[in-house]
């Protein structure tokens, strides 16, 4: 028996632009990658400003993902939030996964 993935973050990257200072660009991550499986535990460490509460808003859905595929196993299905319509985003959350943040 092959065991999935619940969680693939694949190639994801991320910036932010910093509209009040002439548009400058903020790179984050790029190219992350990982697979999460049934009963891993995964640990987001670094200093501050590293970029680990974006990607925990990227897998949830409050951060758009522009590059990359965010895939969460739901209800038999491989979801995937970087590009999954609002109200399927949604449905995920209600039923599979859940964000506590700091």
């Amino acid at each position: 028996m092959t065991i999935s993935p619940i969680l693939q973050i694949q190639d994801i990257s991320k910036e932010f632009i910093l509209h009040a200072q002439e548009g400058a660009r903020l790179p984050v991550f790029d190219r992350v990658s990982f697979d999460l499986y049934p009963g891993d535990c995964l640990a987001l460490t670094g200093p501050s400003g590293i970029g680990k509460s974006t990607l925990m808003r990227m897998i949830y859905g409050n951060f758009r993902c522009p590059e990359g595929r965010i895939l969460v196993s739901h209800s038999d299905q491989q979801v995937d939030i970087a590009s999954a319509h609002p109200h399927r985003v949604i449905d995920v959350r209600r039923t599979t996964m859940g964000y506590v943040s700091q």
